[in-house]
């Protein structure tokens, strides 16, 4: 297995964990939404209460794994109002300068969340079973799959401006 074929599996699996937790957490708001119905408090005098914090648990995922998928896309977000008057290059050297600033960011994220993960592990959910570390967990994995994204696209991008350089001399 090649490197790039590595990289394409995680995109993959990257998206299958996004799009499996946002299909748990439609259902999870649809059973709450549907015990609070008129019928069904009549018939059932409570709503569970796990769906709550799971629906929040699900929606951190979403959220973390959405933007390790937006930074793959190039679709974050982004006040580009200026950078898009600039020439070229100076866009290009722009784009690898705020890549770089937010690789540097994500990989501190990373950081700070392993050195909290033991104080993470000793603590449950509310209403879940469940360590925390399971829902603090997804913050060092999405991140650092952020960081791999910008790297790629930091080393493409740089690489793409020295070609484009040595055709124009």
């Amino acid at each position: 297995m090649t490197i790039q074929e590595l990289y394409r599996k995680t995109i993959i699996i990257e998206e299958s964990v996004s799009t499996f937790a946002f299909i748990l957490l439609f259902l999870t708001v649809l059973i709450q939404v549907v015990f609070r119905t008129p019928f069904i408090i009549r018939t059932v005098p409570f709503a569970p209460i796990w769906t709550e914090e799971l629906s929040r648990w699900l929606f951190v995922y979403v959220v973390f794994f959405g933007a390790s998928r937006g930074v793959y896309a190039r679709d974050n977000i982004a006040i580009d109002t200026l950078v898009t008057r600039f020439p070229p290059r100076v866009k290009a050297i722009t784009n690898i300068f705020v890549d770089v600033v937010m690789l540097v960011a994500v990989v501190l994220v990373v950081y700070v969340s392993l050195r909290g993960m033991p104080f993470v592990a000793r603590q449950r959910g509310a209403t879940l079973p469940f360590p925390l570390l399971y829902l603090h967990g997804v913050i060092p994995v999405s991140c650092s799959l952020m960081a791999l994204r910008l790297f790629v696209i930091t080393v493409t991008d740089t690489h793409r401006l020295i070609s484009h350089k040595r055709e124009a001399t």
